[in-house]
Order: C-alpha cells, then structure tokens, then sequence
C-alpha cells in the first residue's frame, strides 16, 4: 500500500513534470533556434515557432490530448510552465528610455541601468533606488518611472519564491578560528517556531569568510506554509525590520531583519540569490492556485478512469460469482433430487426385504407342523403296531428306518434353525451397520456440497477482493488469509472425497455379504424341503 499512498501525495504527472522541469530549467533540453525562433524539444517535428505560438503548442497538446500519455501530458506541462517563468521574461529585451527631463524609464525590476545621476536600481517591492544617495529616489515626473511590469502587480499576482521561503539578515557573526561564526539554523528556527512562524528549516548561508549574516527560512510546501511566511514578514515590518529598513538604515545595530523572498531577491546576483535559484522557483499566488486546480483536475479525471475501469471489472466479478450462485443453487437441487431418489430405492429395499423374511418365517412355520403332524401319526401308527402285536420285521425295520429319518429330520430342522435365526441375526446387524453407513454417507456427501460451495464462495471473494485490496496492505492480508483457507478447504474437499470412495467401496462389499447371506438361506431351504421329502 505504500506505493498507493505515494501515488495519492504525488501523482505520475506531477513527478514526470517536476522532472521535465528542472531539465528544461538546467538547459537540458534546447528550445532557442535563433533569436526569434524556437522548437518543442518533445515532438518529433521540426516545425519552428515564435515564443507565443510554442506556449500556445504547449497548452494546446496539454487541453487537447487527454488520451495521451501521461509522461507526455507532462512534457509538455513543464514546458509551459517554464515558457511563462523564464522565456516569457528572460527572452524579452529590456527597456530603458531617458524622457525629456532625463528621467530613467525601466519596465521590470532587477534592471540596472545608469542616468545622470549615477546607477539605478528598482527591487521586487517597486522601490528605486540610487547607489551615489543611497536613499529611494522618488518618482515624480522628471525622475524614475517603472512601465509594463508585470512582476510588480500586486495581489495574487505578485511573485514570490516556490517553496515558500523567508529571508533573515543582520544575524550576529564573531571572528572565530579565523573564520566567521554566528547562530545555527536549529536555533533560529527554535525562535521562529515559538513565535508561531513554525518553519521547517532555518540554512544560514554561508561563504569563503564563513556565515554570511544572512539565512533562508523554509517553510511547508502548503497554503499554511504561505501563510506562516507571510506572518513571518508582517512581524518583522511591524517592529521596522523589514526589507526597506534593511536597505535604508546604514546602522542596523544587533536587530535581526526578515522578509519574505520574492522575485527580486530571486534574481539577485547575491549569496541570497544564488541559494533561492538552487533550492526554488518564483510562483505567484494566482499561478500556484491554477496550478493546483490544473493538477487537481488531472488528478481527479485519472482517479476517474480508474474508478470507472474497476466498477467495470467488479461488475463483471460480480457477474461471474452470480452465475457461479446459480450454478451451486442447480447443484444443489440436483444433490436433493438424488438424495431423495436414493432414499426411495432405500425404502424400497428394506419392504423387500421384509416381505421374503416372512414368506420365509411363514414357511418354516409350515414345515415345522407338518413335522410334528407326521411325527404323531408315526407314533399312532408304532402304536397300532404294537396293539396288533404285528410282528413284521420288515414293518417294524422300515418303521425303525422312518423315525430314524424324522429324528435326523427334526435335528437338521432345528440346525437349521439355528443357522437361520443366526444369519438373521448377522443380516439385522449387516443391515442396521449398512444403514448407519448410509447416513455417514448422506452426511459426507452433504458436507462435500457444503464444502464444495464454500469453496466457490471463497474463490468468488478471493475474485472481488483482488480487483477491489490489490494497492492496499489490509486488503493484501485477508487476500493471503483467503487463500490459505482455501487451501485448507480444498485439502478437505480430497479427504472427505477419499472417505466417501472408501464408504462406497465397503457399502458394496456390504451388499455382497448379504447377498451371499440371502443366497446361503434360499439354499438351506431347499436343503429342509428335500429332507422332509425322504
């Protein structure tokens, strides 16, 4: 996640124009052809442009390319930007005119010129100044007059030093080592922070003697951070410790004096100028909002496409998990149907069974009077026998040999009672055991369905949760704890799929063994009824 948090403070297209940027303002890139021609250093063509027709190219590629890269989107962004700070006011030939009067006409300030009067100087503030008088020269008619400057407008015009920055001067220096000593930024910025200027770095500056009795205060980046630097000035000039004290008074004494860097001390041929043009650019207020709405207008339609890319592709998720639900939904009907067949066939099975056992209850029933019936006839008849005194040996052997065969007959008919009651008994536990086995079954296959749509329902989520978590650390943990529970599942989805084959496999060798069991009975059976036959 902490790429998409980057992402969220600095998008690509700030990064590639910051860039591009500083390339553009390091002479990387050549622009200038000759002294009215110029080339966009970023397209392939070779077309020739005025100054106003590239800035024009640069803005127009920026508003009408939105399908393009972003990388070129921001080429071309820097190069407008860099047109409207630099060559849009470097590449424009100062002017000075001497009036009637001998006044001195200048339109921007940081120019230099010399009258009659000896070197002139106008600063960022519109002051004029005078290097033989060392005092602000007035501006009455007869004297210095500023045109066509747009440096100087006030307001949200007026250009300052981005990011936005303090200038602190007069600091106390002693000779020290054989150098120049005074105090550390960390202190300076202790004291501006208690007075609730909250900067971010105090840099004292320093040079070939060492400090410099001058320091850049930094502060943020942010419109609190213009605000703390424009206090920040407002202090100092409240107390006469601003920048026009500083150039007015030749004795300054041990005061500290402070002002808020602007585009004449950025374009000063100083210590002071040179670290501004190192570690900033001149932004004016109005620029800086445009700005920040330009690149929050990128920001905003880039999150745009990619918010409408991922409903997009959570619709189609969703679609998929819906279709996967109603496919589980049919499986799960069709489970029930096959379920409530196999309970029918079941059912079924059993009143079979039930029917045979007392068709063959009621039969050795039969077989077991019929015996006993013959039994007392043969005994009535030994009895009429021996009251006829009938002295056959013949009759009396074949008697002999009858009872002798009822006697075994009696005895196999009561093993075979026995054996019977015995499988019968052996049947009732094979079957209840069966039964048990079959509801083990029924409960396995349930688990295996529930089982098997838990896993459907895992994939479907861990579908959902990789479009929606996939740039955030959270969503990245539950992602990993997903798949290890399906994992998990699926490992038990293969132990209870191996388990239901065992129960099936002993679920027909039950179903043998009592087939042999029934095939055995119907045998002795037949095994009775020939015996009762002799």
């Amino acid at each position: 996640m902490s790429g998409g948090r980057e992402r969220v403070r600095e998008s690509d297209f700030e990064y590639y124009e910051r860039e591009y940027y500083k390339d553009l303002k390091s002479d990387y890139y050549k622009l200038k052809i000759s002294k009215s021609s110029y080339k966009c250093p970023f397209c392939q063509d070779k077309r020739e442009y005025s100054l106003n027709e590239l800035l024009k190219h640069a803005v127009r590629f920026e508003r009408d390319s939105r399908s393009m890269k972003t990388k070129d989107l921001a080429k071309h962004s820097a190069l407008q930007l860099y047109i409207k700070k630099y060559l849009d006011e470097n590449d424009r030939p100062g002017s000075v005119v001497h009036d009637k009067a001998g006044s001195v006409v200048l339109d921007r300030p940081g120019k230099v010129v010399h009258d009659r009067s000896g070197k002139v100087v106008i600063d960022g503030s519109g002051n004029v100044y005078n290097d033989r008088f060392g005092k602000v020269v007035n501006d009455r008619p007869g004297n210095v007059v500023i045109v066509n400057d747009r440096s100087e407008k006030v307001g949200k015009d007026q250009l300052f030093v981005w990011p936005w920055m303090g200038i602190v001067a007069n600091i106390a220096t002693e000779f020290k080592d054989g150098r120049r000593t005074g105090d550390s930024g960390s202190k300076l910025r202790d004291e501006f922070t208690l007075k609730g200027f909250h900067p971010l770095k105090v840099q004292p500056l320093w040079n070939r003697y060492g400090h410099s009795g001058f320091a850049i205060v930094e502060f943020s980046k942010d419109w609190e951070g213009f605000t703390n630097a424009m206090n920040f000035g407002r202090s100092f000039e409240a107390e006469h410790c601003g920048k026009r004290d500083y150039n007015k008074l030749r004795d300054r004494g041990d005061r500290l004096y402070g002002w808020v860097a602007r585009d004449d001390d950025y374009h000063s041929k100083s210590i002071i100028g040179d670290q501004l043009r190192k570690t900033g650019d001149l932004q004016s207020v109005s620029g800086k909002q445009a700005e920040e709405k330009r690149k929050t207008s990128l920001l905003v339609l880039d999150l745009a496409k990619t918010l409408k890319v991922r409903n997009e592709t959570l619709e189609q998720v969703c679609s998929k998990y819906d279709d996967i639900s109603v496919s589980l939904n049919r499986v799960m009907d069709e489970k029930e149907a096959m379920i409530e067949s196999y309970n029918n066939e079941i059912k079924k099975m059993h009143q079979t069974t039930q029917k045979y056992w007392e068709v063959f209850y009621r039969g050795r029933e039969k077989a077991r009077l019929e015996l006993h019936a013959q039994r007392k006839e043969l005994e009535g008849r030994e009895k009429d026998l021996q009251r006829s005194q009938v002295k056959n040996e013949n009759e009396r052997r074949k008697l002999y040999l009858e009872r002798k065969n009822n006697e075994m007959a009696i005895m196999e008919q009561n093993k075979a009672d026995e054996r019977v009651m015995h499988l019968a008994e052996e049947h009732k536990e094979e079957k209840e055991k069966m039964h048990k086995k079959i509801l083990e079954l029924q409960n396995e296959l349930d688990a295996k369905q529930k089982l098997e749509l838990g896993i459907q329902q895992l994939k479907g989520n861990l579908q959902v949760r990789k479009q929606i978590g996939e740039d955030d650390e959270e969503e990245k943990n539950k992602l990993d704890a997903i798949k290890t529970e399906l994992e998990d599942k699926e490992e038990e989805l293969e132990g209870l799929e191996a388990l239901q084959q065992a129960l099936v496999v002993k679920e027909r060798k039950t179903n043998d063994e009592l087939q042999d069991a029934r095939k055995e009975l119907i045998r002795e059976s037949l095994l009775i009824m020939e015996i009762i036959g002799m």
